[in-house]
């Protein structure tokens, strides 16, 4: 029987020394077909109650009622808590509906399903987001809600990164390699916690944390621009390129002749069977218990990209009765070679259940290196046919160079059940170099 309430207590198990087993009935009392008449121990449990060890003596016929003592005086109440594997599409659900402004989440899950190979590209595919293209069809700087690129910010999780651009504060999406993502955040309405200074909205690159166990990931893709194979690729080599400028190498008084100028920017040859490739990198575990956890990411890309383009360049004074008019038509050829490479790494460390401190380390790179050439078509003197009229021929080659170094440590702390401290020091360090754009004509 309960000790605390008297009643009945079917189905407990009774063994013996010598390993008969019995079970209490819904009246709670059990049989042993037993023919020792020596003194007998018992040993009597239930999955509900404390055991007891009892002596019986088979030559006692007297009742003998067995109580027995609950291991949980009373059950206040029961908390189920539960957390999707990181990087799901339950997951980013469960953020969505759960958030206090609105949002957008794209899992990591997701992205590597997905063929795009930059944070841009991904942008693309959120509702409400348009992007804005290079000249080869890249796109690079997101549109939120229809309001331009300088209304947005960009933060890393949940820390504000700088713009390698000297004119402009928002970012070069395609910056970042998609490998490196836990999930892409974007948020479309702001609260009074965010930073204020963007009325368009913000997106937040939650990048990849220690997994839970030891793991290896890695990829490698390649492949070929159909563009590129038909019509031909040429570039020059970046490595002839004269890095610093006349005052630079010579003194702020020198004065700079055409001497000092290199014109290897137009050495140009050609590639024939230019190749993509990407290739990333990811390891990471726990240690200690699992209060230690490490990751570093690696992605790499080098890419070749090309574009044709045709554009009427409009006349400043219509024709009369208000016509519009064109003066040139520029036939234009783009071949840009894209080096891309991102390196994440975080470590953390959890005391208990109440405080914990990181370190994450970022390092994003893009060289770019550009040709174009441009063929001008005067359409206002002396053209009557295709090939005719006054023609002309330019060249252009550039070289941009951009880099973003975001190192973080953070610390989250909960005092008491009411009152958390997080603290966060932050060093960002974003540049952008074009030490070569050079252009020539012809006539």
């Amino acid at each position: 029987m309960d000790n605390t309430s008297g009643d009945v207590i079917f189905g407990v198990k009774v063994t013996s020394e010598d390993g008969f087993i019995s079970y209490s009935g819904m009246n709670g009392k059990f049989d042993f077909h037993h023919s020792s008449t020596d003194i007998l121990k018992l040993h009597v449990s239930h999955s509900e109650f404390k055991t007891l060890n009892f002596s019986a003596n088979f030559t006692d016929t007297s009742n003998v009622i067995l109580l027995l003592m609950p291991l949980a005086e009373s059950l206040g109440e029961i908390d189920v808590k539960a957390k999707f594997a990181d990087g799901s599409e339950r997951q980013a659900k469960m953020l969505e509906k759960n958030s206090e402004n609105i949002i957008n989440v794209i899992p990591s899950k997701t992205i590597e399903l997905l063929p795009d190979i930059t944070t841009a590209a991904v942008l693309q595919r959120v509702s409400g987001v348009a992007m804005e293209r290079t000249s080869t069809g890249d796109a690079r700087y997101a549109v939120i809600r229809g309001m331009d690129q300088r209304y947005n910010y960009t933060l890393v999780n949940g820390i504000k990164i700088p713009s390698p651009d000297n004119k402009y504060r928002f970012v070069p999406m395609d910056m970042f390699p998609s490998d490196l993502l836990d999930r892409l955040e974007v948020v479309k309405s702001l609260t009074a916690k965010m930073e204020g200074d963007a009325i368009g909205g913000a997106m937040n690159l939650v990048m990849k944390d220690a997994p839970k166990k030891f793991t290896i990931t890695s990829s490698f893709s390649s492949g070929f621009n159909t563009l590129l194979l038909n019509r031909g690729y040429m570039e020059f080599n970046r490595h002839d390129i004269q890095y610093q400028s006349p005052s630079d190498r010579f003194g702020k008084d020198h004065i700079a002749t055409p001497n000092d100028f290199q014109y290897n920017s137009f050495n140009y040859y050609s590639k024939k069977y230019p190749l993509n490739g990407n290739v990333s990198f990811s390891i990471g575990n726990r240690f200690f218990k699992d209060k230690l956890g490490i990751i570093i990411s690696v992605s790499t890309q080098n890419l070749y990209r090309g574009a044709n383009s045709v554009w009427i360049k409009p006349n400043n004074q219509p024709l009369p009765g208000n016509f519009p008019s064109f003066e040139d038509l520029y036939t234009r050829q783009y071949n840009t070679h894209q080096f891309r490479m991102g390196i994440n790494n975080k470590i953390d460390y959890k005391f208990n259940n109440n405080n914990k401190i990181s370190l994450y380390n970022l390092f994003l790179q893009l060289n770019e290196l550009q040709y174009r050439k441009t063929v001008d078509t005067s359409l206002s003197i002396g053209r009557s046919g295709n090939g005719t009229g006054n023609t002309y021929t330019l060249w252009r080659s550039r070289i941009h160079d951009q880099s973003i170094y975001n190192s973080t440590l953070q610390g989250e702390h909960m005092i008491t059940a009411k009152l958390k401290f997080d603290w966060s020091l932050v060093k960002s360090l974003a540049k952008s170099a074009m030490p070569d754009w050079s252009e020539y004509q012809t006539v």
